[in-house]
C-alpha cells in the first residue's frame, strides 16, 4: 500500500473533476468545498486542475500588474511591414473591458497595440504611424469557446502599392504551427505609412506598465515578425519550452535570434501570473478550502498525525501570516492546530488544547518561486515531539506541551483560518493529505515525491541521506 493510501484525507489536484466539490480520494469522505467570501466566479480558487491538458502555459488572472514584459530594444523597433502572432486561450472572450494580447504602448514614444475588444470579442489592433498619428483597426470576433486554445494576429502592410496601407487580422487554428486563415476583411486606409519606432517596453497580457486592460487567460506563445512572409523573426516568447522556462519562472529568454530577456511580472497581493506546469489551483484573498468539521480530524492526547502540503508561493515574506492548513480560529490560543508561512518565509506550526502556552515549531525557510513539500508529524506517541519539514529536511524537534484533546467544532480549513476572514495565502496548491500516525522521515520523502510528482525524488536530496 502506497503511503498516500494510507492517509486520513488525500485531496489531490489532479484528480479535481472541476464539479465544485475536491473529492476526497482516502475514501472518508472529507471532500473540500471552495469557501469564498466573495462571489462565485470572481474570487473562488482559479481551477487550473480541471483544465489542465498537459502544456505548460503563462496564466494570466486579469488584474493589473500581471504580465510579461521585455526592455526595448532595436530589434523591436519596426517600421516597416509587421506581423504579430499569438497563441491564447482566453477564459472569457468577451469580456466586458477589452484585453490586451501584447503591446508596445505605456506613456512614452508609443508603437503598436493588439487586442481584443470588449464590447465585440472583435480581433482589434491600434497602430501609431512615424508622425505620432495612432489608428486603430477593427477585425471580426474568432469562433471559439472561452478557455479553447487559438493562434490570432495581426499583419500591417504599410504600403499597399495603391497609395495606402493594409490591416489584416488572422486566425491559424490550435496547432503547433499556425495555418493562416484571414479572419474577416482588409481594412484598407488611405497613405502609406511608417509605424513608429517608438521606445516602449514589449509587455504581454496588458499595456501602460502592467495598469490597463489586463488579459485573463493563458499565453502559450507570442511571435513577432518584420515581415509579411514570417521570413525575419525578431521575437518568439514559447511558455509552453519546459526547457526554457523554469522554476522559479522569473525570467527567461525568448527564442529568437536576438535572444531578450523575458520577465514575469506579478502584482503586490491578490492573485498572480503564474507559469502553469502541472495540475493545482490557486488560492489568493478570499479564496480557501473547506472540509466539514470532523472527529476524525480532531485529535486528542497521545494521537499521532502528520499533515502535508505541496504549494508553490511567490511571496514567502508576506505582509502577514499566511495559513495553509488550519483546524484553529487563531495562531494563538485557540484549541486546534495549524500550519502556516510567517513573514519571514518561515513555515510554523502551532498546537494549542487550552490547557497551557501553545507548542510552536518551525521548518527551514520556504523560496520564492519554487514548488514546495512542507509537513508535520506530531509523534506523541514516540519522542513525544513535533517536527516541520520542508522538502524533507526537518527543522529543530520540539517537544509537545498539550496534555488534553485538540477537538473543536471548526471546519479544517486551506488557505485561511477556521476563523475570521484573515491570513489568507497565495499560492499554488497541488495537493494536501492528513495521516492518523506519525510518519518517519522516509516516509514524509516517499509521500511528498508521489504527492508532488518530483522529477527528482527527496529521498535523494537534502539532508535525509537515506538512499
Amino acid at each position: 500500500m502506497s503511503i498516500l493510501a494510507r492517509a486520513e484525507l488525500l485531496l489531490q489536484a489532479k484528480n479535481y473533476s472541476g464539479s465544485g466539490e475536491w473529492l476526497d480520494e482516502s475514501g472518508n469522505g472529507h471532500h473540500a468545498q471552495f469557501g469564498s467570501t466573495a462571489g462565485a466566479d470572481t474570487n473562488d480558487p482559479l481551477d487550473l486542475a480541471s483544465t489542465w491538458v498537459g502544456l505548460q502555459s503563462l496564466r494570466l488572472p486579469g488584474i493589473a500588474g500581471n504580465y510579461a514584459s521585455t526592455p526595448d530594444a532595436a530589434p523591436l523597433q519596426i517600421t516597416g511591414d509587421i506581423f504579430v502572432q499569438a497563441k491564447v486561450a482566453l477564459s472569457d472572450w468577451s469580456e466586458a473591458g477589452n484585453q490586451v494580447i501584447c503591446a508596445r504602448f505605456n506613456i512614452g514614444l508609443t508603437s503598436w497595440i493588439f487586442r481584443i475588444l470588449g464590447t465585440s470579442s472583435e480581433l482589434a489592433a491600434h497602430v501609431v504611424d512615424s508622425g505620432g498619428t495612432g489608428r486603430s483597426y477593427a477585425g471580426t470576433a474568432p469562433t471559439v469557446s472561452d478557455g479553447a486554445v487559438l493562434w490570432i494576429g495581426f499583419t500591417v502592410d504599410v504600403d499597399n502599392g495603391a497609395a495606402g496601407h493594409d490591416v489584416k487580422f488572422w486566425v491559424g487554428g490550435t496547432g503547433d504551427t499556425p495555418i493562416w486563415v484571414q479572419q474577416g476583411s482588409t481594412v484598407t486606409t488611405a497613405g502609406v505609412i511608417a509605424i513608429r519606432a517608438g521606445n516602449e517596453d514589449l509587455e504581454i497580457g496588458t499595456r501602460g506598465g502592467g495598469a490597463t486592460n489586463p488579459m485573463l487567460g493563458e499565453v502559450h506563445r507570442i511571435r513577432i515578425y518584420s515581415d509579411l512572409t514570417e521570413t525575419t523573426l525578431v521575437f518568439d516568447a514559447d511558455f509552453t519550452d519546459a526547457a526554457a522556462l523554469v522554476e522559479p519562472f522569473a525570467t527567461f529568454v525568448e527564442e529568437s535570434s536576438n535572444a531578450a530577456t523575458m520577465t514575469i511580472n506579478r502584482a503586490a497581493s491578490g492573485r498572480k501570473s503564474i507559469v502553469v506546469d502541472g495540475p493545482r489551483f490557486l488560492k489568493g484573498t478570499d479564496d480557501m478550502f473547506e472540509v466539514p468539521d470532523d472527529p476524525a480530524l480532531d485529535f486528542a492526547t497521545g494521537d499521532d498525525f502528520t499533515l502535508m502540503t505541496v504549494i508553490r508561493s511567490y511571496d514567502v515574506t508576506p505582509g502577514s501570516d499566511q495559513v495553509l492548513i488550519a483546524k484553529k480560529t487563531d495562531l494563538t490560543t485557540a484549541i486546534g492546530y495549524a500550519l502556516y508561512i510567517d513573514t519571514t518565509g518561515i513555515p510554523n506550526f502551532v498546537l494549542d488544547d487550552g490547557t497551557a502556552a501553545p507548542t510552536a515549531a518551525s521548518g527551514p525557510a520556504l523560496t520564492d518561486g519554487q514548488e514546495q513539500v512542507i509537513a508535520i508529524v506530531r509523534d506523541a506517541a514516540g519522542d513525544n515531539d513535533i517536527i516541520v519539514y520542508t522538502d524533507g529536511v526537518a527543522g529543530t524537534p520540539v517537544t509537545d506541551g498539550s496534555s488534553l484533546t485538540l477537538a473543536n467544532a471548526e471546519v479544517l480549513r486551506f488557505g485561511r483560518l477556521s476563523g475570521a476572514g484573515t491570513n489568507y495565502v497565495d499560492d499554488e496548491n497541488v495537493g494536501n493529505v492528513v495521516w492518523a500516525e506519525a510518519l518517519t522521515a522516509a516516509d514524509i520523502a516517499a509521500a511528498g515525491d508521489e504527492l508532488a510528482g518530483a522529477g527528482v525524488s527527496l529521498l535523494q536530496v537534502g539532508m535525509l541521506n537515506v538512499w
